[in-house]
């Protein structure tokens, strides 16, 4: 048996004219086509494990590839839209055959060209890879395994008035508050976040930093190894504007502040008007 939509680790088992067959050790009467065309890309001895990721080709075999796909089963990705047909959008997911976003998935209308957020999954019914654009009906804060300060992966969803719905790790669904955003966050884009709270009604809300002092030991760090780069003196202080604070140092001016105390309390510093200096004794 191979895993439809992941990599799979096979082994070469037989050259033939139409490519290189593999096995899963496992299941050892089962094997799996590698195309000929691809086999100039790598060379392959029989005998060598191999982790290759798994699709369905367009006669709906399943294949082995030794390219990467831009998804992979149960994740999210943005893709381009290549094509609309009468079944619905396909999406470039980097492999041969494009990937097939039915109409009744798309909460959405879309043209040739648009990127959308994809959710790919096996549909049962037809045998085949799918994608679907219905995130929010995809997305879940039942059973979570989160905790506050918890680092994950998060995609920008789309921008509300509140803030950006987020995706986080592939399962759930978060909130990044306006008032927590320092930098310019665009659709698809995937960054590490962290919990920072977890509501009574499960709903979530993130942060690009890390939460309480972790994050405040994080940006002193960082400060003072500016300040030693810098011999000793960096022309920054609490009357600097908060964007030039984040255009240098990458953290909002309440962040800043916070650390520079921290280095000031543990005697490293000292403050003045328009600068931080090193402490030399």
């Amino acid at each position: 048996m191979f895993d439809i939509g992941n990599y799979n680790l096979l082994v070469a088992d037989e050259f033939t004219p139409h490519g290189l067959f593999l096995i899963n050790e496992k299941f050892p009467e089962k094997r799996i086509l590698l195309p000929g065309i691809e086999l100039s890309q790598k060379e392959i001895k029989i005998g060598e494990k191999i982790l290759l990721f798994v699709y369905l080709d367009s006669e709906n075999r399943p294949t082995a590839t030794l390219k990467n796909p831009k998804i992979t089963l149960f994740t999210f990705a943005y893709l381009r839209v290549v094509s609309m047909t009468n079944f619905g959008a396909f999406v470039d997911w980097g492999l041969p055959k494009d990937l097939l976003v039915p109409f009744s998935e798309l909460e959405q209308s879309v043209q040739e060209g648009d990127y959308i957020i994809v959710f790919l999954y096996y549909d049962t019914d037809s045998s085949r890879l799918v994608g679907s654009n219905s995130v929010g009906a995809i997305l879940s804060n039942d059973n979570m395994q989160l905790k506050v300060g918890q680092e994950v992966q998060m995609m920008i969803w789309k921008e509300t008035e509140l803030g950006f719905k987020v995706i986080i790790n592939d399962h759930h669904e978060g909130l990044l508050f306006h008032s927590d955003v320092f930098q310019a966050l665009r659709v698809g884009e995937k960054h590490t976040a962290y919990i920072k709270q977890i509501r009574d009604d499960k709903k979530l809300d993130i942060s690009m930093q890390k939460i309480g002092m972790d994050q405040v030991k994080d940006d002193a760090f960082k400060i003072y190894g500016m300040l030693m780069e810098a011999n000793g003196t960096l022309p920054y202080s609490d009357k600097t504007s908060p964007q030039e604070l984040y255009k240098v140092f990458g953290m909002s001016k309440k962040a800043f502040k916070r650390a520079v105390g921290t280095l000031y309390s543990s005697g490293k510093v000292l403050l003045e008007p328009d600068k931080i200096v090193k402490k030399t004794k």
